[in-house]
């Protein structure tokens, strides 16, 4: 019936509304605790730590996602790489939890070998 249709409509938004409220105290945390991150720091750590040494001249730009929040995004090439060191790359990345890949392109090279573009991006909250 009608009836028992809207309550299981309803009850499947307060699932999803316990969720998404769920996801976002996780998400304020996790800014929280990152709340001095720099991006562009973090690059240059991470390539010193795991050895990769990306084309020079990157650096990082900013986007407004709403009023509270910016997305700070930083793109950079990598050449002469092997699909394992490409793998050891991103599972570097996926160690930092504030930090995403938002765009990653492969394309192959000479002698078995990669390059890749990839674009890494973080979120801040505005201070105001």
């Amino acid at each position: 019936t009608k009836l028992q249709n809207s309550k299981k409509k309803a009850r499947k938004l307060l699932i999803d509304f316990a969720d998404i409220d769920t996801e976002e105290t996780r998400l304020r945390s996790v800014l929280g605790n990152y709340a001095n991150f720099n991006l562009k720091i973090y690059f240059e750590q991470f390539c010193k730590e795991y050895g990769f040494s990306a084309v020079p001249n990157w650096d990082t730009t900013t986007t407004a996602i709403n009023p509270q929040i910016d997305e700070i995004a930083l793109s950079a090439t990598f050449k002469e790489l092997t699909t394992e060191s490409l793998v050891r790359m991103l599972q570097g990345f996926d160690k930092t939890e504030i930090v995403y890949v938002k765009n990653l392109r492969v394309k192959n090279e000479k002698d078995k070998k990669i390059s890749c573009e990839i674009t890494l991006a973080t979120v801040k909250t505005k201070m105001g």
